[in-house]
């Protein structure tokens, strides 16, 4: 009888895990085509509904920095786009280590420079959205690089960074280049971008493992 006992409870526990394993496997199922779903897109908006739907944040430091900065406003307004948000990062961060603007948080932001010259990329710098600073990308070297929902916010962002004026002047006329190949629109959408060019010293250090 003790043993006719303990068949029937290991048939019944089995019988059990069956249930779960059944229930656990359709939930993953349900789970997996739900997390399938993107809820959200990866491209920057430039442009919505005829008027800019972002700002360019430049760094303060020099006259140099807002020219770049008209450079990128003007390529986007030939896309469609009425006047384009120019602020420097001290109009934009007003307090150093401070947070970002409140206009500004909705808005898809492209920041020129990098963590010693735009206080605003501070943040994403902090977060490891962009790692651009006094030694990567070097010298004359440049990234475009798409965030994505930074801080858990809905706009994209595009970074053009840079470690001199240099490496940023040649980010800001690549992304003129790549904006050229977008059409003329009421409605227009830059998309993902990640784009990098070393300078020549850190090139050359990462020689070996490349």
């Amino acid at each position: 009888m003790g043993v006719r006992h303990a068949l029937l409870s290991i048939g019944l526990i089995i019988w059990a895990c069956g249930l779960v394993s059944a229930a656990d496997s359709a939930a993953d199922r349900a789970l997996a085509g739900h997390m399938l779903r993107r809820a959200y897109r990866t491209d920057v908006s430039l442009v919505s509904g005829g008027k800019a739907a972002c700002a360019v944040v430049y760094p303060s430091e020099s006259s140099d920095w807002r020219g770049l900065a008209e450079q990128v406003a003007g390529a986007i307004k030939a896309l469609g786009a009425d006047e384009v948000v120019m602020v420097s990062d001290t109009e934009a961060v007003p307090k150093r280590l401070g947070p970002l603007r409140e206009d500004l948080e909705k808005k898809s932001l492209i920041l020129l420079g990098d963590l010693n010259t735009n206080r605003a990329l501070f943040a994403f710098y902090a977060s490891y959205y962009t790692c651009c600073d006094g030694r990567y990308p070097g010298g004359a070297g440049y990234e475009l690089r798409t965030v994505v929902r930074p801080f858990g916010r809905d706009a994209n962002c595009l970074i053009i960074g840079g470690s001199s004026k240099e490496g940023c002047a040649a980010g800001v006329a690549r992304f003129v280049e790549r904006l050229k190949s977008l059409r003329r629109g009421r409605t227009v959408y830059l998309p993902y971008l990640l784009e990098v060019r070393l300078g020549d010293e850190l090139r050359e250090l990462l020689a070996p493992a490349i």
